[in-house]
């Protein structure tokens, strides 16, 4: 399964890159056997990925990997990656929106412009991730008063 890992995996990716990881692992295996046991236990610490201020490697490399798969895929997996494609650039500009740090304008503006460009796609998105998506399209302004709000009265501080 790991032949030729140098190849397929891109070394720029710092973010996600276990997840690009086990989609190809996935996709070069012939059968997969599916226990229902999680071994995997994440340790949120200071200087883990969870804590880290938001970079330019943070924002967009889970974005880069969802178009690596989505061009990597299937026809029968293709509406799927491209959903997990539209979920993740909410999620990144949901975060963006109450980031106040270095890049953050920026970091908005070409997420919101990628999204822009996926505006065919919308209608596989959930009928409240549509509207989330066409508010960030029209009206971000508007998304990102929102969603402070949600910020501020929904989640709580230690929350990751």
């Amino acid at each position: 399964l790991f032949e030729g890992l140098e190849e397929w995996m891109l070394p720029q990716i710092r973010n996600n890159e276990d997840y690009l990881m086990n989609y190809y692992l996935f996709a070069r295996s012939a059968t997969s056997v599916y226990e229902d046991v999680c071994p995997y236990h994440y340790l949120l610490r200071p200087g883990s990925a969870s804590y880290r201020v938001l970079n330019r490697n943070s924002v967009f490399d889970p974005i880069q990997v969802r178009r690596y798969i989505l061009r990597g895929c299937g026809p029968e997996l293709e509406a799927d990656a491209r959903k997990a494609l539209l979920r993740n650039c909410l999620f990144a500009y949901a975060q963006l929106s109450v980031y106040r740090g270095p890049g953050a304008c920026e970091y908005r503006r070409e997420v919101r412009q990628l999204l822009a460009g996926e505006r065919q796609w919308f209608p596989l998105l959930s009928r409240r991730n549509r509207l989330l998506a066409n508010m960030i399209c029209h009206t971000p302004w508007l998304f990102t008063l929102a969603y402070g709000l949600y910020v501020k009265v929904f989640q709580r501080e230690e929350q990751h």
